[in-house]
């Protein structure tokens, strides 16, 4: 049945009375009448509603001052995107490039972890139009380009996020073209030392991401639209406990099986060199001299990590 709004032309619509979400589409009418080339919308009405592809998507409330996020900028060419919990803490932020189809990075606080059970639902993000995102469907197979494959890699990974949250890490902007090899080698024990280090302070933030630094090699998703294939791919780890204040730790890995069997602490840098290799400025939050004190730390060097 038809569902009338009233008010509508004096900011008095109803539209929160209609339970949208994401990727819903509405349909509005109204008749209008044109007195001396004004036009006004008289009697408008909500006629119908489509349900939208992602249900149980809820809205962002992002905040500049999370100290996972790295510095953003008005001028370059990245969407910011943001995806919420559903007790409203934030799950992950999103720093997104159309042209490439792929983020620059994903950042997010890590608390403990959990066995999560994977969805697999993967599908596009609703805060992006379909055109500038990877189908990546259960119709997707793996891709190979001079010998080495390439499979679906999280930023993100499922086994962080439960219940429905662990939907969100299947949308495609969490989702980047990795080395098949690497992602089974060294990146799963990057995870799961993530996940330990987790368990052992308050907070743990983290930032994964792509670097897109001479890039040149694409492949396509399951439509055929081009996705690029990060050169390398990082993680940057900002630790904070009540005892020890905060540490930093960053792991650079090449995107292909060069680096899949090497130890990973032979991987792990400072964030200030992180920060050289990629041109992203991290964990810009914390106090200055705090930031300078821990993204200049040698990870070898500090004890708690290992």
């Amino acid at each position: 049945a038809n569902k009338e709004l009233s008010g509508v032309g004096n900011g008095d619509n109803k539209f929160s009375t209609l339970g949208l979400k994401a990727g819903d589409i509405i349909t509005i009418v109204a008749h209008k009448s044109t007195y001396q080339g004004t036009i006004e919308a008289q009697g408008a009405y909500f006629e119908s509603k489509t349900g939208g592809k992602y249900p149980g998507y809820i809205a962002a409330k992002a905040s500049a001052s999370w100290l996972e996020l790295p510095q953003t900028s008005g001028d370059d060419p990245y969407d910011y995107l943001c995806h919420m919990m559903n007790d409203d803490s934030r799950s992950h932020s999103i720093y997104y490039s159309k042209a490439n189809r792929l983020a620059s990075w994903v950042a997010y606080p890590l608390y403990s972890s959990s066995t999560a059970s994977r969805s697999d639902a993967y599908a596009f993000d609703p805060l992006l139009g379909e055109e500038d995102q990877p189908l990546l469907n259960s119709s997707y197979q793996n891709r190979t380009h001079d010998g080495e494959e390439f499979i679906r890699g999280h930023m993100v990974p499922s086994a962080e996020r439960s219940g429905r949250s662990n939907l969100d890490v299947f949308l495609s902007t969490n989702i980047m073209p990795q080395s098949t090899a690497l992602n089974g080698g060294v990146w799963g024990d990057m995870e799961n030392m993530v996940r330990t280090w987790a368990r052992s302070c308050d907070t743990l933030y983290v930032v994964a991401g792509t670097d897109l630094n001479d890039a040149r090699l694409k492949v396509e998703d399951t439509r055929g639209y081009e996705i690029t294939v990060p050169s390398a791919i990082f993680k940057a780890v900002l630790a904070y406990s009540r005892s020890f204040g905060y540490k930093g730790l960053a792991a650079y890995f090449a995107n292909d099986r060069s680096d899949a069997s090497a130890p990973l602490k032979e991987k792990c840098i400072s964030i200030d060199e992180l920060e050289k290799k990629t041109g992203i400025d991290f964990f810009v939050n914390l106090p200055d001299n705090v930031e300078d004190e821990v993204e200049a730390q040698d990870p070898a060097s500090v004890t708690w990590w290992w």
